[in-house]
């Protein structure tokens, strides 16, 4: 027993080093450029209603066009472009300048929304695509709908579905969308006929049925085709996706109007709030973005997540039920809608509203809280170079725990890489780079919970191969330019 104990302990030992070699080679993740998937049309976040300051701060309109990138703007159509009186039925006829002439831009969207547009879109690195949800159409226009007399608000309720009502809401979008182009010089992009319409809420909301969604869908496409509009309408803007019962809503909104050959061609692409998952795992976290991805083939149609928030400040931080919520879980959320839910966008809920940075923003009320803000890093890592027309491509193997994710952009000729590292080790790899576009050096980004997009060396390729080291808990963005 003892010589038998011996042996198998000196074959051990002979053994060992062979295996630690082994263990420690790095693993191989191969970009193939030529499997492609979406095409990005960009990044951004919504503008609060009510605030003004720091929309108004040369500094801020700065920070949000050229330093964190963004393309795209989100707003509200509030129906208090006919008045605060929401009770008050305000006719609309079939001249939509007339229509226009009813309503007030200069308060539209919020007091500082028309400014705030104009800049950024006069700042913007690329492109700026507005876009615009109603959270409630005219009160007026609503059955079963109350009013928050403490925040002049219109609760719940339903669209009334009479012809006539259908043809004044059709009306009121047009007008809405043209007046507001005219009044800023900046045309909406896309619009959606309501926010989250499966919730009662006690700020300005509504509700559908998809019947319902059907029709209302129908009166706004028949009223832009007749007025010449040229902005898509996407939709439904529900919640999830979860792989069951939000997810299952939304596809009943979707399906209600794109098995109709009537109505499909009105509906130009899907939006949804959320990023339909929270665990730690790359591979096997996902399910209900890839199963809701999955559900949207065969329409061909664009996906955009166009509201999420959440994330606490601190770079790590657990919620209630112990799952990472912290900053660099937007890092994550954000790699896996658009690996996992092939999302086209990505649209955070605020970016600053004018307060301390908490769950529903990017940073706080000044400059410098951006620059400290890891949520605001994380945001950058993909928001900054990863330009609208960039399109995904296949990044192989999947690795637990190691998001990486690969964007080629034939206009401006660039391959921006972008990787999440959640794990608790430090992680080297090797990135087997694609022939085309021919890369051999990239610049480096890296945001820890001690770092902001901090600048880092060059990562040089060799021989059409790239070795990079990863922090633990840490992101990092590579772009290359041919």
């Amino acid at each position: 027993m003892r010589r038998a104990f011996v042996l198998t302990f000196v074959l051990f030992l002979a053994l060992a080093p062979c295996a630690c070699r082994a263990d420690s080679s790095p693993p191989t993740l191969i970009i193939d450029a030529t499997r492609r998937f979406q095409t990005i049309q960009g990044f951004g976040a919504c503008i609060n209603l009510n605030v003004i300051q720091p929309y108004s701060y040369p500094w801020y309109q700065d920070l949000y066009a050229k330093d964190l990138g963004c393309s795209i703007i989100r707003m509200q159509l509030t129906p208090y472009v006919l008045g605060k009186e929401l009770t008050k039925v305000v006719r609309l006829d079939d001249d939509i300048d007339a229509n226009i002439k009813l309503m007030n831009f200069s308060d539209a969207g919020g007091p500082m929304a028309g400014t705030l547009v104009r800049t950024v879109n006069a700042k913007k690195l690329d492109r700026l695509l507005l876009i615009g949800s109603l959270w409630t159409p005219p009160h007026w226009m609503k059955h079963d709908a109350g009013i928050n007399s403490w925040s002049n608000n219109s609760i719940g309720g339903h669209l009334k579905m009479d012809a006539d009502n259908l043809e004044q809401f059709g009306r009121y979008v047009s007008a809405w969308v043209k007046g507001f182009e005219e009044h800023n010089g900046v045309p909406f992009y896309a619009i959606s006929i309501q926010n989250e319409l499966q919730f009662k809420e006690g700020y300005n909301s509504c509700q559908y049925t998809p019947a319902e969604y059907h029709d209302a869908v129908k009166a706004v496409g028949l009223a832009f085709a007749k007025y010449g509009i040229t902005t898509k309408i996407m939709g439904p803007e529900g919640v999830g996706p979860d792989g069951g019962f939000f997810t299952g809503k939304q596809m009943e909104w979707i399906n209600a109007v794109k098995t109709d050959p009537a109505t499909a061609p009105y509906l130009s692409f899907f939006c949804i709030h959320g990023y339909g998952g929270n665990g730690i795992d790359m591979i096997s976290d996902g399910a209900g973005l890839r199963d809701y991805s999955a559900k949207l083939e065969k329409f061909h149609a664009e996906s955009w997540m166009t509201e999420s928030s959440g994330e606490n400040p601190d770079w790590l931080h657990s919620d209630a039920k112990g799952g990472q919520d912290g900053a660099l879980s937007l890092a994550r959320h954000i790699h896996e809608g658009l690996v996992y839910g092939n999302y086209n966008a990505v649209v955070y809920w605020q970016c600053g509203n004018g307060k301390p940075i908490f769950g529903e923003t990017l940073m706080g009320a000044t400059a410098e809280s951006a620059a400290a803000s890891g949520k605001y890093a994380c945001a950058k890592h993909y928001f900054r170079y990863i330009r609208p027309g960039a399109v995904r491509v296949s990044v192989e193997p999947e690795i637990p725990t190691l998001g990486v994710s690969a964007f080629v952009h034939d206009l401006n000729r660039t391959l921006t890489i972008v990787m999440v590292n959640t794990g608790a080790e430090v992680r080297t790899i090797r990135l087997k780079l694609p022939d085309k576009p021919e890369m051999t050096k990239f610049a480096a980004f890296r945001s820890t919970e001690r770092e902001r997009f901090a600048a880092q060396p060059d990562a040089l390729a060799a021989d059409g191969m790239l070795t990079i080291t990863i922090p633990a808990q840490a992101v990092e963005t590579l772009n290359g330019q041919e």
